[in-house]
């Protein structure tokens, strides 16, 4: 019997020539040799973004210039329990890349990641995941990783880099060892770096690329309490957000975002929350609002000093000098708003401005949103850098004070306001360290430069908010000569556990603890892998405002031609910018 023929294309059906001189080519031709050859590159909208985003060579869309080994597939002798061909499995863990924090699920085919959700056992996320959380997963495939340690920019062992690094920290004085990185929500790994910091006498600095310094020290200033606040839309009828994109960029947009949506459906609530949103650009959580005001940059101080002057009257309270309203005296009409819904309303300023901020909390406890609203019991731990403590180490780096700078999933050279000058800081310490996924800008200018193992590579533990936990595992083995940043501190202080042995005990010894009828260590583990999450109860306490506001340390609104810079959605801080994914 004849064997029946298929044909792949009418191209095939035709014999055409060309279909014959592609069937004899395995993979496409690399555009970037095209480039080079002086011949014209024709290709797709999303051909362009795989070529400029994952290079044709890239791991990620799995095609090569050079034919690959042949390799024999062979049946399991013995299939692992938790494998079924075809079948999907799904692992609770964490993202977090220094800016956003999300519950997720990774879904694995094989032992493969390949796609990301959100975890809906979260109390904080409630199942939803941002662009970033979703795209991330593409990032662990791309081949422009670093695949190997680096010194000087060229290849070395792991056990030359280990040997090197530990010689500079014994010889580093008390004093001059600095490790420099974004916020870290993990509290086991605080917890390692304080013990770092004692055996070696170094200090923590926390750089925030996209900072929120400012409503941190205001609320230091105003409350004692030195951290970002819980922000509860949920809990908001009436919602007033200068220049703060909370469903886009700002802070925790995920987690703002389910809390929003639960007062604005029709169906689950008798009334739904009023949003009244002033700002420059138009952003998605402008673009929800039921009110939209256009406000220049330099008009927001003024904005809210006529605001608190509008609430401070209804409530009997003093005035300050100055304040200016918009057409339509809308800022008028918003503290009425504002003031009937008291106990229920809220209001956010995405300002990095210290007196905007404590102005901000004024208003706010006029209003009584804290303990409401507002949440200093559960408070944040997604923002802690304090822009001051970083221009000193700025200072100290320029004045030759420190031996051994560490810097840990951070590229300032990049996103610092000043970076040519935090460039030549970085080469004036006699040993520097750039712990990072692949080669960036302040790698470049580092004495070594670690390969860190990705996310979904890795074991981790969070804490966003005091109290709220969640844990982090890896779905994969490391595709690279890559490690953990906390196994490499583990190895700088002689012990020899794993990081994520040290993560077990940690969470013995201090958040096993704070459960109620867990059962067993073992059992309370396997539960919080399994969920993802554990939340543990926290008492709360009352908050009064205690900080002098000076209506003269706020600027007055400009005349003139103004800029505005924001936050892309996507991009975020820049660092997955190559993600092509994210530049769609």
């Amino acid at each position: 019997m004849e064997e029946k023929r298929y044909w792949l294309s009418l191209e095939d059906l035709d014999n055409d020539s060309s279909f014959e001189e592609k069937q004899k080519k395995e993979f496409f031709t690399d555009p970037f040799a095209e480039a080079l050859s002086g011949s014209t590159i024709k290709a797709t909208r999303r051909d362009f973004l795989k070529f400029f985003g994952f290079s044709i060579g890239s791991a990620a869309v799995l095609s090569a210039c050079t034919r690959g080994p042949v390799r024999y597939a062979l049946p399991y002798v013995n299939k692992p329990q938790e494998i079924t061909p075809s079948v999907a499995n799904y692992y609770a863990s964490t993202f977090f890349d220094g800016l956003e924090y999300n519950s997720i699920l990774v879904k694995t085919r094989e032992g493969r990641p390949i796609k990301i959700e959100g975890n809906k056992l979260s109390p904080i996320t409630q199942g939803g995941v941002s662009a970033r959380g979703q795209a991330h997963v593409l990032s662990l495939y791309d081949n422009y990783r670093l695949k190997g340690p680096l010194k000087g920019g060229k290849p070395v062992s792991w056990q030359q880099c280990d040997e090197e690094i530990l010689q500079a920290l014994n010889n580093a004085p008390k004093g001059s060892i600095v490790l420099l990185s974004s916020s870290i929500i993990s509290p086991s790994t605080r917890a390692l770096i304080k013990e770092f910091n004692e055996k070696f006498g170094a200090r923590h600095v926390v750089y925030d690329s996209i900072s929120s310094s400012a409503i941190i020290e205001a609320h230091e200033a105003a409350f004692d309490v030195r951290a970002l606040p819980r922000y509860r839309f949920d809990k908001a009828e009436v919602i007033a957000a200068f220049n703060a994109d909370f469903l886009g960029t700002w802070l925790s947009p995920t987690e703002f975002t389910a809390q929003y949506a639960q007062n604005r459906k029709v169906e689950n609530n008798l009334k739904i929350s009023r949003h009244i949103q002033f700002e420059g650009n138009l952003s998605i959580t402008g673009a929800n609002a039921d009110l939209r005001i256009p406000m220049k940059p330099s008009q927001e101080g003024q904005c809210l000093l006529k605001l608190y002057n509008e609430i401070a009257a209804l409530a009997g309270k003093e005035v300050l000098e100055g304040g200016q309203d918009l057409a339509g005296n809308t800022i008028a009409s918003t503290a009425r708003e504002l003031w009937q819904a008291k106990g229920r309303a809220l209001v956010v300023s995405g300002s990095n401005d210290l007196q905007l901020q404590i102005l901000v909390c004024a208003i706010n406890d006029l209003l009584e949103s804290y303990g409401n609203t507002i949440d200093l019991d559960n408070y944040s731990y997604l923002r802690q850098g304090i822009d001051k403590e970083v221009q000193s180490l700025l200072a100290d780096l320029e004045g030759g004070k420190i031996d051994v700078l560490i810097i840990y999933d951070s590229n300032p050279v990049y996103t610092y306001p000043e970076a040519e000058r935090f460039k030549a800081a970085i080469k004036k310490a006699k040993v520097s360290i750039a712990f990072t996924e692949s080669v960036d800008e302040t790698s470049d200018v580092c004495t070594y430069t670690l390969p860190l193992h990705h996310s979904l590579e890795s074991w981790g533990d969070a804490e966003p908010y005091k109290n709220h936990f969640s844990l982090q595992q890896p779905t994969i083995y490391n595709l690279f000569d890559t490690r953990q940043f906390q196994d490499c501190l583990l190895k700088y202080l002689g012990k020899t556990q794993t990081f994520r042995e040290y993560i077990q005990a940690y969470w013995q010894n201090t958040i096993y603890k704070m459960a109620k009828d867990a059962g067993s260590f073992n059992d309370f583990w396997v539960k919080s892998l399994h969920d993802g999450v554990f939340n543990a109860p926290i008492d709360s306490k009352n908050y009064k405002f205690k900080a002098k506001l000076d209506s003269q340390k706020i600027r007055p609104a400009s005349n003139g031609v103004e800029l505005q810079l924001y936050t892309k959605v996507g991009i975020g801080s820049g660092y997955m910018a190559n993600n092509p994914w994210l530049q769609e």
